[in-house]
This record gives C-alpha cells, structure tokens and sequence, in this order.
C-alpha cells in the first residue's frame, strides 16, 4: 500500500451489493530515470499507458503551484500500446509523414504532424518517434518543442525496466459487474490535475465526448482547488446527507451522485452508473472507501 492508504477496509452497508475493489499495480515496461516517480503523470487502460510530465508551455507562466520540478519548461511522454499507430483524435490539417531512424540501435518511426494529435493523455507533439518493445507492444514517445535531433536522444534515454508507476488515489468499493478499470493519476498545476478511477462494463471505458448522455460506469475522483459546494449547483433532486468514516457525504440517490469535502478546498467526488439500483448508504460508502494522496489537495 501506499504510504498515505493507512485506513483499514471501508464499510459495507447492511444488505448491499457492492463489492471490494482489489488494487492494480501499473508498471510500465520502460523507466524514466532522471525524474522522480511522484513527478510523473499517468493514465491507463487495458490497452493503453500514457506517460507524462513537464508543464504544457500555455501554462507555464500560469502563477499556479508546480509540482513537476524537474520537468519545469517543458513536456514530454510516452504511450505504450498494442498498436504500431497512435490513435489519432484531432481532426488534423494535414497528413503525418514519416520515416524510418534509430534509436539506440533499434529500428524506429519518426512521425510529424501539422499539430499535436491527441487532446487527451496521448502524443501531445508535432513530431513523436514509434518503435517496438521486446514484448511485443509498441512505445510512442514525444516531446514537445523539440528538434529531430533531441526527440531521438529522449527516446533512448528511456530504460527498458519495469517500473511500478505510483498512484495517488485509490477505491475500496464498487458496483457488481463494471470490470474495465481507467485510471488517471496526475498532479501538476490547477489546470492539469486530474485523479480519478473509471470502472466500466468489461470491454468499454468511459466515453468523455458523450456529453449529457447516462454514464455506464462508476466514476471517482478527487475535485481540488475551487469551492466545493459548486458540485450541488446542478442537482435538481433531494439530498440524503450520510455520515460515515467521519465524512460529511452529500447523497443525490436520484441521480447517483455523491461528494464530501476534505481540506480546505477539495472533495472526493462519486457518480454512479445512471442506471444502478444505489441507495444513499452505498454511494456514501463509496465516497468513503476512497483513500488520496494529500499532495492531491492544491491549496491557493
């Protein structure tokens, strides 16, 4: 366990269905050695990590708290995958090129692009260098504002070791039958922190483009930096307020949200799927079977 996950196992309520969510170690095949573990941000999937660190240049003069030390000034990543392709989510003005290079003797990619490819965790790079690892998937690493030249010694500054990536958050309940899990765990300035659990129906992830549609998964995730009480602003249905592990839990059994402000300026945050049969009791259950790092809580 995590040195900050020191509570014992979250309660079950009286007659519930939920389950005990195991843990996940989330190793990635390759270690970057000249930042720290706590510095790195990471999202996964069944078929997908995305590696990251470094401030986005648009936010580098932000005034807001960096956590990120060692990559000030800059932004850099790798996604590791079972696809010789990265997915491409942007509607670019142009084709990617590319050609064939090496990197520290192995064959590789190098791919340009008009403008970075991904909007989400992915390559968020012009240019981004692609090759295949001794297991069988392929790494795409890229950083940001860099020459050709700089982009290749980056990718072969990357050791193939196994490293156990760390996480920030962790989720001790759950709905029966959500088995595909997405997590993210990234700290960084107000606009890049995001720490959250995905559990969906084995097979899909949750979907961010579906707005306004019901959710199919259960989500969790930490809310910091701004006041808490604008996450009841657009509930239109009674509140069950629940007092469990010494949480104050704000219940919306009818439209399976929860949330229970912790520090000074964040929560932890529940939505069930829309259509879960959950009482008050379980969604506040939930929202206090969630353990977070206390560096999650950015204090302005």
């Amino acid at each position: 366990k995590p040195s900050w996950d020191t509570a014992g196992p979250a309660t079950l309520p009286a007659g519930s269905t939920l389950v005990r969510l195991l843990p996940e170690a989330v190793v990635s095949p390759v270690t970057v050695s000249a930042v720290a573990p706590e510095s790195l941000g990471w999202s996964s999937t069944a078929d997908e990590l995305d590696v990251f660190w470094g401030v986005p240049a648009p936010y580098e003069t932000s005034g807001s708290p960096n956590l990120y030390p060692q990559g000030q000034g800059s932004h850099q990543g790798y996604e590791v995958t079972s696809k010789a392709q990265i997915v491409v989510d942007v509607k670019l003005t142009g084709p990617i090129t590319t050609r064939p290079v090496s990197v520290v003797g192995h064959p590789a990619i190098l791919s340009s692009a008009p403008q970075p490819p991904s909007l989400g965790y992915g390559v968020q790079a012009v240019k981004w260098v692609s090759r295949q690892l001794p297991d069988g998937r392929y790494i795409h690493v890229w950083l940001a504002d860099a020459d050709t030249a700089a982009l290749l010694a980056f990718a072969g500054s990357l050791v193939e070791s196994p490293e156990t990536l760390r996480p920030h958050m962790s989720l001790g309940l759950t709905l029966p039958g959500l088995g595909s899990r997405s997590v993210v765990s990234a700290i960084g300035t107000r606009f890049l922190t995001r720490v959250s659990i995905d559990l969906c129906p084995s097979g899909s992830l949750p979907d961010p483009t579906a707005t306004g549609l019901p959710s199919k998964c259960l989500s969790a995730w930490i809310f910091s930096g701004t006041n808490v009480s604008r996450l009841s602003l657009n509930q239109t249905v009674p509140v069950q307020v629940v007092r469990t592990g010494g949480l104050e839990v704000q219940t919306y059994p009818g439209t399976k949200f929860a949330y229970a402000g912790v520090g000074q300026a964040s929560a932890i945050v529940v939505q069930a799927p829309a259509a879960a049969p959950i009482s008050a009791a379980e969604l506040a259950a939930i929202v206090g079977s969630v353990r977070f790092d206390p560096a999650v809580e950015i204090k302005f």
